[in-house]
């Protein structure tokens, strides 16, 4: 919960937005989130803490949103192994599609409720797919052997059609690949050169434009219509203003290091972006850091951060959310659907340890829904602002604002 962006209009309100650390999630307990009442005597800590709580939960001047949930989506308790999960994708019907780059597979299931499978469609180090609802065919990047393919089944291993070149460029290991549903264009991308492909079908209407990424590029992105170029290694989001002309606009990250590189750490090289998505009112970036490229440096630090606007982006006025993540972790392609956020994730020292699909989700910034998340375990009737269900002498508006469980306390 970041309380500098609410308005508040008492004194007391405004001590505590001076004081409040920047948290995603109230749940999040945090023992130091009142280390400025500590110099105060206990009645006056009590009273700002107080008003604090009175401020965040009565004021009816308050911004949108800003809390997130997280869980682990993917693997479950079937014994899934991932090894460099890059990218989940949803294609027809409820049907679910993890690239699993170091196991060169696509994994698949019909629904949420379905055991995973494994793809017998033949791919090396492939990092993403997108499904094509007018001709019914998936369209993947399959990176190591330098071609984009298309199929119609996940389930056989055929191949309905595949090249190693689009519109006059030869492909060197392509990543990314996405699908815009209102204009029926297909999208990839050739990393090194920063070539941006877009066709209608393999040898149809294909066309080129050539990205100023700045160095290697991981990523497309679609936004409102506008295609988003990730320009990795240069800490940059390119924007395709004009297919046509070709123009762009180029938005550079906020960076002290003055270094750079295909990864690193916020120390070292300054953003060295994964992928970036909008969700939600929010810009999402991750970044390609990870220990053997840090030098000692923090490599957990900027990996996965928001911002509202590229002003905010390129003056680093940005909420940083990777403890949202597990430590030393990499945090790599996003993807938006039916309300919530995806991530893939992957342990680049040690492939599959930790690999997983996460999955972010939206919860509304006041006390009623916090208080009714069904990890805490309260029957409605001891949800009460001023109830004390575990007893331990602060009301649930209390444990709200310090973040702390307000349900029964273990071995209670």
């Amino acid at each position: 919960m970041n309380h500098t962006n609410r308005q508040n209009h008492d004194a007391g309100a405004l001590a505590c937005e001076a004081r409040a650390p920047r948290t995603t999630h109230p749940t999040a307990g945090n023992p130091d989130i009142l280390r400025g009442c500590r110099k105060r005597t206990p009645p006056r800590c009590r009273l700002v803490a107080f008003t604090c709580l009175i401020s965040l939960f009565v004021n009816p001047v308050q911004a949108k949103s800003q809390l997130l949930t997280v869980t682990t989506y993917a693997p479950d308790a079937s014994g899934l192994q991932l090894k460099w999960p890059t990218h989940i994708a949803f294609g027809p019907g409820s049907e679910e599609i993890i690239t699993d780059l170091k196991n060169n597979r696509f994994l698949y299931r019909d629904g949420p409720d379905d055991a995973w499978l494994a793809s017998p469609v033949s791919v090396s180090g492939p990092h993403s797919l997108a499904y094509n609802p007018v001709d019914g065919l998936y369209y993947a990047n399959d990176t190591a052997n330098h071609r984009m393919i298309a199929f119609s089944d996940l389930s056989i291993g055929t191949i309905a059609a595949q090249t190693n070149s689009i519109a006059g460029v030869t492909l060197n290991r392509p990543h990314d690949t996405l699908y815009d549903p209102d204009t029926g264009w297909i999208y990839a991308l050739n990393p090194n050169s920063g070539h941006v492909f877009r066709f209608k079908a393999i040898g149809q209407d294909e066309t080129a434009v050539q990205a100023p990424t700045g160095g290697y590029a991981r990523a497309i992105s679609l936004v409102n219509g506008k295609i988003y170029v990730v320009g990795s290694s240069a800490g940059r989001i390119v924007e395709i203003t004009d297919w046509d002309t070709p123009t762009f606009t180029i938005y550079n990250s906020h960076d002290p290091s003055g270094g750079s590189g295909p990864a690193g750490s916020w120390e070292r090289t300054g953003l060295v972006i994964n992928d970036a998505e909008y969700f939600d009112g929010h810009w999402y970036v991750t970044s390609y850091f990870t220990e053997s490229y840090a030098a000692g440096t923090d490599f957990n630090e900027n990996k996965f951060i928001r911002f509202e606007t590229f002003d905010d982006f390129e003056t680093g006025n940005w909420e940083d959310l990777s403890d949202l993540l597990p430590s030393g972790m990499n945090p790599y392609f996003l993807t938006v659907h039916n309300g919530s956020l995806y991530l893939a994730i992957f342990n680049h020292e040690s492939a599959g340890n930790g690999d997983a699909i996460l999955r972010f989700t939206p919860v509304a910034d006041d006390f009623n829904s916090w208080i009714s998340d069904p990890a805490f375990g309260l029957d409605p009737t001891e949800q009460g602002f001023a109830l004390d269900p575990d007893g331990d002498r602060l009301s649930n508006g209390l444990e709200a604002w310090f973040g702390t469980h307000p349900g029964p306390k273990k071995g209670a």
